[in-house]
This record gives C-alpha cells, sequence and structure tokens, in this order.
C-alpha cells in the first residue's frame, strides 16, 4: 500500500519515540544473560526520511533511519514492526490487547511477544562506529567498506536492491501479506 502524506507524518511522528534511552527488552530475545542494564538502549535518532525510492516495478518505498547504540538487525526489524502495528492497527481492539501501547512497551514489568517484520525489505545500510573509534582509538574501524562496488552508489543501490525489493514484493508480495495477517 501506498501512505497519504498525512499518514506518513503520523508514522515519522510513532518512530519519535524511540529516541531516548529505554529498555528494549521486547525487541531483544529472551536470555538468562539480559539484565536490566544490558536491555537498555540509546537512539539519537529515529525518522521517516522525506526521500523515496521507486523500483522498477513502479513501486514506492520509504527509508527509515535509526541512528542508535549497540542495536541488532532482528532487533530494528522488531522496532519497525511495532511502529508500523501500531500506526496501521493501532485502534483495531485485537490488536490494542495483544500489543502494548507506546506508554507501556519500554517499562520493563511490561512483557510482550513483539512481531518480527519480514527480514528480505529490510537491509543494512550504513554502519558507524564512531563512539566504539573514541572509546578504542588503538583498533578504530574505518568508514570505508572494502571491495565495494565500482559503480556509482546510487546506480547500484537501484539496480541491486531496490529494483529486487520491489520484484520480490511484487511476485510474492510477503510484506503486503505479514502486514495485512498481522491483525488478525
Amino acid at each position: 500500500f501506498e501512505a497519504e502524506p498525512a499518514a506518513l507524518d503520523e508514522f515519522s511522528a510513532m518512530l519519535k519515540h524511540y529516541v531516548g534511552t529505554h529498555s528494549f527488552h521486547n525487541f531483544t530475545p529472551a536470555s538468562k544473560e539480559n539484565t536490566a542494564m544490558s536491555l537498555k538502549r540509546y537512539i539519537m535518532d529515529c525518522e521517516l526520511l522525506p526521500e523515496k525510492v521507486i523500483a522498477s516495478s513502479g513501486q514506492v518505498f520509504s527509508i527509515i533511519s535509526v541512528h542508535g547504540q549497540s542495536f541488532m538487525l532482528h532487533q530494528i526489524r522488531k522496532m519497525v514492526s511495532y511502529a508500523l502495528l501500531q500506526w496501521r492497527y493501532g485502534q483495531v481492539e485485537g490488536l490494542k490487547k495483544a500489543l502494548p501501547d507506546w506508554s507501556h512497551i519500554f517499562q520493563p514489568s511490561v512483557l510482550s511477544n513483539v512481531p518480527i517484520g519480514p527480514a528480505f525489505p529490510l537491509y543494512l545500510y550504513e554502519v558507524e562506529f564512531s563512539a566504539y573509534n573514541k572509546q578504542y582509538p588503538a583498533h578504530a574501524i574505518g568508514s570505508t567498506v572494502p571491495n565495494f562496488p565500482a559503480v556509482p552508489l546510487h546506480t547500484f543501490e537501484q539496480e541491486h536492491l531496490w529494483n529486487v525489493i520491489g520484484k520480490n514484493e511484487a511476485e510474492n508480495g510477503e510484506f503486503y501479506h505479514w502486514l495485512r495477517n498481522k491483525h488478525a
């Protein structure tokens, strides 16, 4: 589905709930090693970027930017899933009972099984190690990616990311079916 600008503004506002230091226990697999401190994460920014991407299939994609510390890709998938479900179905009675609202999701006493979204349309665009590099300068990790393709980044993204994601979604509808079936 393609959302109207006002609806995208509403979704963008929902992403701002992640900014700050919170307990992300509902976005992390349960483990004996998890402690209250190990589950705390800090997000400097979480936003829906204004630019859109159009795949060769004609589908329009939005880009979500998450700038935080110590997140795993599956945690971000759960965070995006939760925000999408709250935005799309937050007023559906069955979902309201299944998922806590924004005021409760970060409370350590509230446990919820946040569904994880499909992996395919989500990809890691950039990794930043600035905090690590400041703390451990002798072991600093560079900001360049070795063996990066010798084509312009925009061309590479369009051909090998957006067009492949668009083709897969057009053929299989994985993300559409996931989102559509979550309110049932």
